[in-house]
């Protein structure tokens, strides 16, 4: 798991392979497609997030998309779109944006409900 200190500032884009906590600040894209990313209390991140899950108990100003989930904690503050089977919103998280939870339906609901 590697760590982005409170007093480091990045802009750009970061990939990798492994979980990564930000304590700091990430103007850009994270892109992290099979691990997960947490964004501590007083972390900010501006920009768009690619990852198997986050969890935000920061700031998040950008779309969050995550083949796993997407959990807001209770000091979770995000705005941007959320696209993610699962979404988790902690009592006392703030969120402005839209949520698509794409999943698949069976097959007979499908047909039953496209009528």
């Amino acid at each position: 798991m590697d760590v982005i200190g409170k007093a480091v500032r990045i802009r750009g884009k970061v990939r990798g392979a492994e979980d990564l906590v930000l304590k700091g600040q990430i103007e850009g894209t994270i892109h992290l497609p099979k691990n997960h990313l947490m964004i501590e209390s007083g972390a900010l991140m501006a920009g768009d997030v690619d990852v198997q899950k986050v969890t935000v108990r920061g700031e998040l100003a950008g779309n969050g998309i995550a083949t796993d989930r997407v959990h807001l904690d209770s000091t979770a503050k995000m705005l941007g779109d959320v696209h993610a089977p699962i979404l988790v919103v902690v009592d006392g998280a703030k969120f402005k944006g839209s949520v698509d939870m794409t999943f698949e339906l069976p097959a007979e609901l499908n047909l039953k409900y496209r009528k």
